[in-house]
């Protein structure tokens, strides 16, 4: 694990205003419209200017990503501690139920998924530094050493290993797989109401059990 010590105190200054500003930017997010949050008002309440703002976050949508790509970081290590002896399926589903208790409400979700689309940013990637990682989750041991990865990324070699070892026998491409699982993710938050968002975890369940079936997963 690496110590607090290790990092610079300019490493230290730089992470911790970053997530400071992210997190001040979701809270708003969840009873604010994207579009409707001034980073102004943002920098104004974490105490920074805002050249400081964008010089960390050229565009709005950039604290967004790194938002995201905190978020799955975080669910992947989890899932690593509590699935070291898990199947690849199993890791899977544990992935989407660690990730429906770590998601922002509904709002923020459906804001977010509405920037990923508009914006064309699915697959862009920004470069988390160890000291983002540590700062962010100083309480998950290791997890400054994890290499970042997106949702996709965790899916398909999970995928992979699932194929490999027998979990599934198919003659669909893991490619395919995946986005059959993407689509789970996204849309079942989607399809629900909104009021039913705090069953999100037993949503993701039961079209996971569905899914596996018609696999035919062992």
């Amino acid at each position: 694990m690496t110590l607090e010590k290790d990092y610079s105190l300019r490493e230290k200054k730089i992470s911790k205003t970053k997530i400071a500003l992210m997190n001040e930017f979701v809270k708003r997010l969840e009873v604010t419209r994207f579009n409707d949050i001034s980073i102004k008002d943002v920098c104004d309440s974490v105490e920074v200017s805002e050249a400081t703002f964008y010089n960390y976050f050229p565009k709005k949508s950039d604290l967004v990503q790194y938002f995201k790509e905190l978020l799955t970081l975080k669910t992947i290590w989890e899932v690593e501690q509590k699935g070291s002896k898990m199947t690849p399926i199993e890791k899977i589903d544990l992935f989407f139920s660690v990730q429906a208790d770590n998601m922002p409400n509904t709002n923020a979700f459906y804001e977010l998924v509405s920037i990923f689309t508009g914006e064309k940013m699915r697959n862009i990637r920004l470069q988390l530094s160890a000291s983002d990682k540590y700062y962010a989750f100083p309480d998950c041991e290791g997890i400054e050493e994890m290499p970042s990865m997106l949702f996709e990324e965790f899916l398909a070699a999970a995928m992979k290993q699932a194929i490999k070892d027998g979990s599934i026998v198919t003659k669909t491409k893991p490619a395919d797989i995946v986005i059959g699982l993407m689509t789970i993710f996204v849309g079942i938050p989607l399809a629900i109401e909104e009021k039913d968002f705090v069953n999100l975890k037993n949503h993701y369940k039961k079209q996971l059990s569905v899914f596996w079936k018609g696999l035919g997963a062992k």
